[in-house]
């Protein structure tokens, strides 16, 4: 797993790469689990990026080892805050003729706040585990229990927002992270869903168009 993100960053086409691991359980866990990654990668254009997924060598020898791999692509439309110091995403029109969204938020956190943070990770993660129009959601981090990422698929906008901004448990998450300043550097970014591949937790993930 060393070796693998230096091969795909130096793909054609593609201009930002993560390969991160996860948590347990949901992914939000202090927990590693070293049978779960998610491979996050920008691409210029569609032609570079299925070229990558059909024909990569150092792709395909991953997926060679895998038993499930699942795909969603996505159209950043909105989005703020900074990746290692840099916004990744080309912001693109809303228009769309999909409901569902994908959200990604990515954090680092202050080594000296890792404790403070953590306390309050298992209840928001329930929260959003039962939260109405989610389709799925995962933890995921760059390192462990430093630099943390969520990915999560939602039913529709409002769906979205009605956990971001009416959630309790969030909302105090949010509140808390204002008060004790735990991340160094952050970006939240939402995207318009275009098409996924392959199935999650043996499940079959379907995009309504």
């Amino acid at each position: 797993m060393a070796s693998l993100p230096a091969e795909f960053a130096k793909t054609n086409g593609c201009t930002f790469s993560k390969l991160m691991g996860s948590g347990s359980g949901l992914g939000f866990n202090i927990k590693p689990n070293f049978g779960v990654y998610a491979l996050m990668m920008v691409w210029k254009d569609g032609q570079n990026m299925e070229a990558f997924l059909n024909h990569h060598d150092a792709f395909l020898e991953y997926k060679s080892h895998c038993d499930e791999v699942f795909t969603l692509v996505g159209r950043a439309y909105a989005a703020h805050g900074t990746w290692d110091q840099i916004m990744p995403f080309d912001i693109q029109p809303k228009e769309t003729n999909t409901q569902q969204r994908m959200v990604l938020t990515r954090a680092s956190i202050k080594w000296y706040k890792l404790f403070q943070f953590w306390k309050y990770v298992p209840e928001t993660s329930k929260a959003i585990a039962k939260a109405e129009g989610r389709i799925l959601s995962i933890g995921v981090g760059e390192w462990p229990w430093i630099q943390q990422a969520t990915i999560s698929l939602w039913e529709s906008e409002e769906a979205m927002k009605k956990y971001a901004y009416s959630n309790v448990t969030h909302l105090g998450a949010i509140k808390k992270t204002k008060e004790l300043q735990w991340y160094s550097e952050e970006l939240f970014a939402r995207f318009i869903p275009e098409k996924s591949i392959g199935n999650w937790s043996g499940l079959s993930v379907s995009l309504h168009f």
